[in-house]
């Protein structure tokens, strides 16, 4: 029961951090993070690609600021790629965390 309260404490506090960085961030790098989330997400519902989930959201976002160099006006912005990999990395250690 105490790891229980200890994980919901831990929750809240996650959520009370993310709606700091909410308010801080440009919805441009939100959005990175949300899809670098999502596509963490739907990868890591196959059971044999659980544990390297977070791999595909970092390469989703490589390709996709590789692309954007092809635009015009386009180039290759580190910071979108890096918020991409944030989500894709917070979702893979809830995942490490629910499933140890």
């Amino acid at each position: 029961m105490k790891k229980i309260i200890n994980l919901v404490k831990k929750a809240i506090a996650l959520v009370k951090k993310a709606i700091s960085l909410y308010v801080a961030l440009p919805k441009d790098k939100l959005l990175h993070i949300i899809a670098g989330a999502l596509i963490t997400m739907v990868v890591c519902l196959f059971p044999c690609l659980r544990m390297w989930g977070f791999l595909f959201g970092i390469l989703a976002g490589l390709i996709k600021e590789t692309v954007d160099v092809f635009k015009p006006e386009g180039k290759f912005d580190i910071k979108d790629w890096l918020a991409t990999s944030i989500g894709a990395m917070a979702v893979q250690l809830l995942v490490w965390v629910i499933i140890i």
